[in-house]
This record gives structure tokens, sequence and C-alpha cells, in this order.
């Protein structure tokens, strides 16, 4: 699910690692938000019609409560897809008919090889506010060849409405020996500019580079402009250390948050 990266950021950070033991395996990570469009902000990333795609059960026998098409993705329409494209990606959720005025989900996607990009329109999403109750859903889908575990997907997820501006600045990834460590986002908002180093790997797997060391699989470590520490947390961790300096975490909970706006 989406993991909030602090309480003074409004964006989201989701991992989803996949793999099987198929020959010729392909994996997909599919995402949906109720709205008028999907926009993707590369304008070298590009889409061509792509009908059959996701056809392959179409004409499975289907009885009530009985027989299934899996996935059920045979029920997209206006389907679109990119070729192997291997750079960030930007794209952008448009939802500008709502009562209480228009609103953005804009979703910031590192590079990874091997990844193909499509948007369809989904069957509607019920009990949405009008008039998305009743309007197709605008929906992406990434798919990866092969395994998606040392490199998953990884997408940074940041709703605003039309009084506001995205604060995201730059997302990055982080790799060691070739596999997905985490992430640093730079945010600036009206009020602070943030850099926040993401650590989210497998448990009992360890990350360093010249400032960090971090033994565990989740942890958030946010910096100020100038580069001074604001916070720390562990979700989940055995031993931090940040610039030479060691980090007791609790050993029952494997989590910890300091706070260094606060008098310790």
């Amino acid at each position: 699910g989406l993991i909030r990266t602090s309480p003074t950021t409004g964006y989201y950070v989701d991992v989803f690692r996949s793999k099987s033991k198929l020959p010729n395996e392909y994996h997909d990570y599919l995402y949906h938000n109720i709205g008028d469009k999907l926009v993707f902000e590369n304008k070298d990333l590009k889409l061509k019609k792509t009908p059959n795609r996701y056809m392959q059960n179409a004409n499975e026998e289907w009885i009530h409560n009985k027989k299934y098409r899996n996935p059920g993705w045979h029920f997209f329409k206006k389907v679109k897809s990119s070729k192997t494209y291997d750079k960030d990606v930007r794209a952008t959720f448009h939802t500008k008919r709502l009562k209480t005025g228009k609103v953005f989900m804009q979703l910031h996607i590192p590079s990874f090889k091997n990844r193909e990009y499509t948007k369809v329109k989904a069957p509607i999403t019920f009990e949405s506010p009008e008039p998305y109750n009743k309007l197709q859903t605008p929906t992406l889908i990434i798919r990866n060849k092969g395994e998606a575990w040392k490199n998953p997907f990884v997408v940074v997820y940041e709703p605003f409405n039309e009084s506001e501006e995205p604060s995201i600045q730059s997302v990055s990834k982080i790799e060691q020996d070739g596999i997905y460590k985490g992430l640093i986002i730079k945010s600036k908002t009206p009020k602070e500019e943030l850099i926040q180093y993401i650590i989210t790997q497998s448990k009992n797997q360890v990350f360093k580079n010249d400032a960090i060391y971090f033994k565990g699989s989740y942890a958030v470590i946010t910096l100020n402009k100038d580069q001074t520490l604001k916070s720390i947390y562990v979700g989940e961790g055995q031993e931090l250390t940040y610039k030479k300096k060691n980090f007791e975490i609790d050993k029952k909970q494997n989590t910890l948050f300091v706070d260094f706006t606060k008098k310790q």
C-alpha cells in the first residue's frame, strides 16, 4: 500500500515487488484514479493503439458465480501502449468536474529497464462522486519484462488541487550493485524545502553509502534545505548510522522516530 513519508509531506510512495517461476515472465502494475484523463508529461513517450493487449481471456466461458474470465482486463477500452521506455516518467490524472473544484494526482516513476507503459479506460468506479460514478476510469498499467523483485515497481504519488502547486521538485532512485534500494525526493512548499532519503529494501538487507548505513527494510532520513537533520524514522530495522552517528533502535519493535526540530 501507499506509504506517507512524513506528516509534513503531501506525497506517498508505493513499492511493489513481484516474481514468478514461469518462463518468459512479465509483471503488470496497475493504478486507477477517477478523472477525465491521464496525461504523460514525457514528450518522447509515444503511445499507439494496442486493442488486443489484454484480450487473451475475452472469449473464455463465463457463468455467474461459477466460472470467471480472470483477470478481467479484457473490459479495458481505448488501450494505448508504449514500446520499452527506460527513462523517468511523470504522469498526471486530471479530475476537473468535481463540485468541490479541480484536483490532480501526479505520479513520479523512476526509470528501470524493460518497462512498457499503457493507459486505458477501465470500467466505472462505483460510489464515486458525481459525475465520475457514471464515467469510465482512467488507468495506468506498467509492464515489466522479467522479475520485478530486485528492481520493483516504484511510484511516488502527489495529490494537489487547483489552488496549489505540486511540491515535488525531483525524484531519483538509489541503487547499490545494480539493485534498487530507495529514493531521494526533493520537495518545496511555501514553508520549507526538504530532502528525503527513503530506503525500502528486503528484510535484513543492508544499504550503505558515504553517509548512511542501514540494516532493515524501511527508513526515512529527512534533511532541511541546508542539509541539517530534520527527522529520522525507521519503520522496520535493526541498525542505522547517519554521518557516523549511530541511532539506537527499539529492539522489540524495530522502530525509531527522532524529531530534531524539538529539543531532545
